[in-house]
């Protein structure tokens, strides 16, 4: 199985996507997802969450290590 994938903005309804050139005449699968752009939470939204609950419910230790591994791969969620 041959996967593209395209990263575009739509300007118009009528696509031209040469990178599906080897494609042709084959059965395939066309799937668009919109790319919605997050920002990453800033060490101030953490302080504000820890605020905002009861310590007990939370292992901040935890959270670190999860925040700690996410900023090694800094590899945004794929939908």
């Amino acid at each position: 199985m041959n996967a593209i994938r395209i990263h575009a903005q739509l300007d118009s309804s009528l696509l031209t996507l040469p990178e599906v050139q080897p494609l042709l005449g084959k059965q395939v699968e066309i799937v668009i997802y919109e790319q919605v752009s997050q920002t990453p939470a800033t060490e101030q939204d953490w302080a504000n969450f820890f605020a905002s609950v009861d310590g007990e419910l939370i292992d901040e230790d935890l959270i670190n290590e999860y925040r700690a591994f996410d900023r090694s791969y800094n590899v945004a969620p794929q939908l």
